[in-house]
């Protein structure tokens, strides 16, 4: 639109980065429910764009691996068909938590092994930020705002297609195996481009030309 690159600055989405970083794990990792397995996470609103049914299936196709357990974290008017799904089903990797307070959220944020963002649009998508804030890992899908700013080409997840449940499964078990190749200072130098100071200043450039 022959706008001058003078006059367009970054002002990015961002999240409180130090609120979802903590000392040391929670007791959460503890309770016997998640004891010993790898935490998938799903965290968002039970609605139709969020596509949660796409996170259930992903672990349809893997109750056969006692190693995983998928965690929802949300609530929603897509709740009771979704309960209905797992229980007509019998999936026993599921775990429901509901709504859970952002206090209590960033913990687990940090027992998770990988976030899972499976919407059809996203404006953005704060959850990835808080993902990486907390430094887990993301797989998101390319509908999703925030996937080209923070996922890729930036070696902290990956993105597929939105309702490729297939696609998806194969890059959480790649995911997985490579975990722990996962190098956390490309995560922090990812999100640290994310904050609150950075947008603040861009909108000071914009009001006082300094």
């Amino acid at each position: 639109h022959n706008v001058k690159k003078t006059k367009i600055l970054d002002a990015p989405y961002f999240v409180d980065s130090n609120f979802f970083k903590i000392k040391k794990k929670d007791d959460i990792k503890k309770n016997k429910i998640f004891k010993g397995k790898k935490i998938i996470l799903y965290v968002g609103k039970l609605i139709h764009r969020k596509r949660p049914m796409d996170f259930i299936k992903l672990a349809e196709k893997n109750t056969g691996n006692s190693k995983l357990l998928f965690l929802i974290i949300g609530d929603g008017e897509l709740k009771n068909s979704c309960l209905d799904y797992i229980s007509k089903k019998k999936l026993k990797n599921i775990y429901f938590k509901g709504f859970v307070n952002q206090n209590n959220l960033k913990y687990y944020y940090n027992i998770s092994d990988i976030l899972i963002q499976t919407s059809s649009y996203e404006t953005w998508g704060l959850t990835i930020n808080e993902s990486l804030a907390s430094g887990t890992p993301v797989i998101c899908t390319k509908d999703c705002g925030a996937s080209h700013d923070l996922i890729k080409n930036k070696k902290v997840g990956k993105m597929y297609s939105t309702g490729n449940i297939n696609e998806l499964d194969n890059k959480m078990k790649r995911l997985l195996i490579k975990k722990n190749k996962i190098n956390q200072t490309n995560i922090k130098k990812t999100i640290a481009n994310n904050t609150i100071d950075k947008t603040l200043n861009s909108i000071h450039k914009i009001l006082y030309g300094k």
